[in-house]
């Protein structure tokens, strides 16, 4: 690729605004000098292949960095390309057509080629989990991680702001929180209903995180009676009138 050629702007009207940005798509490197001085040294250094001088602004200092380079051996074959009346182009002229005169000029100039987009990334199959760390419903990764018996982060970002986290041991969770306050298995039942969420996954959970999360009880199997919660004072104490009476006998401490 060759180089940009360098194009001076003298003194471009406020309404050219965008003709530095128009030029450069076409491939050039812009400058603008504001008044005679600044357009002197930045002609000696920057050499520039074009020069374009808005004649049509009151003062303008085009004209006499013109009349001052031709009496430069180094720039006296310098092209002009002058802006107002009775100039090369009109001074109303649109930045359009400038820019098709400046191409002109600098045939090497061309069209920037359009930006590439990027790729799309292939859709998981139907059906399918997707690549590990795609977005996917929070039970999916809840799923795969109680798989893998893994120590780890969550972080849960719904698209409509829902922001929450959950902090699993050994594939549980021990630990739930979103942003706006809710702890603990109703963290999860609110970030369980967020539509779309994105679920990234992070380190293990520090030691000192709490234990918001109970584990859940075991189902029981159908028509198996209730289990009784030994542990229950009552309980004890009806078991052991029971055995008193003969009802029933312990089999084990």
């Amino acid at each position: 690729m060759g180089k940009r050629p360098h194009i001076l702007l003298i003194d471009p009207a406020p309404a050219r605004a965008g003709l530095t940005e128009r030029l450069e798509a076409l491939g050039a490197r812009c400058a603008v000098a504001r008044g005679l001085h600044d357009a002197m040294v930045q002609c000696i250094i920057r050499n520039p292949a074009l020069i374009v001088a808005d004649l049509s602004v009151p003062g303008g200092a085009g004209a006499e960095c013109r009349r001052r380079l031709e009496g430069l051996p180094h720039f006296r074959q310098a092209p002009f390309l002058t802006l107002g009346p009775g100039q090369d182009l009109p001074g109303d002229v649109d930045d359009a057509e400038v820019a098709e005169r400046v191409r002109d000029l600098l045939p090497q100039l061309t069209e920037a080629a359009p930006p590439v987009a990027e790729p799309e990334p292939p859709a998981p199959p139907e059906g399918g989990d997707g690549p590990p760390d795609a977005p996917r419903h929070l039970a999916a990764v809840l799923a795969r991680l109680h798989q893998e018996r893994a120590d780890a982060t969550l972080t849960v970002r719904a698209p409509a702001g829902g922001l929450g986290e959950v902090m699993l041991r050994g594939g549980e969770p021990v630990h739930a929180v979103t942003a706006d306050g809710a702890e603990g298995r109703d963290a999860l039942e609110a970030m369980a209903a967020w539509e779309g969420p994105q679920v990234e996954v992070g380190p293990a959970p520090r030691p000192e995180t709490p234990v918001t999360v109970t584990p859940s009880p075991a189902p029981t199997p159908p028509g198996a009676p209730p289990a009784l919660a030994v542990d229950d004072g009552r309980v004890r104490e009806l078991l052991e009138e029971l055995e008193a009476l003969g009802v029933v006998r312990r089999e084990g401490p």
